[in-house]
């Protein structure tokens, strides 16, 4: 599970928690992450979906890598990939 409390790093620029067997959701606690550029959650096993608030930070930040989980996907959610 990612752990909630990363959310009360508030100044955090860059989560990098890709390729460690992570279960579950991405927590709606990220959302008040507002400098984050970076997301990396590539190759574990996250299911859902990105909670909205955090997807509303990302649109114009630098990085977000998401495949290899399984997320679930929309035709109007290019965000999601495989």
């Amino acid at each position: 599970t990612l752990p909630t409390e990363l959310a009360q790093l508030t100044n955090l620029q860059h989560l990098a928690l890709y390729q460690n067997q992570f279960v579950g959701m991405v927590p709606e606690e990220y959302s008040v992450l507002t400098d984050l550029t970076t997301l990396l959650v590539d190759n574990n096993d996250l299911i859902g979906a990105i909670p909205q608030g955090v997807c509303d930070l990302m649109p114009s930040r630098n990085e977000q890598y998401q495949h290899y989980n399984n997320f679930d996907k929309t035709e109007d959610d290019p965000k999601i990939l495989d």
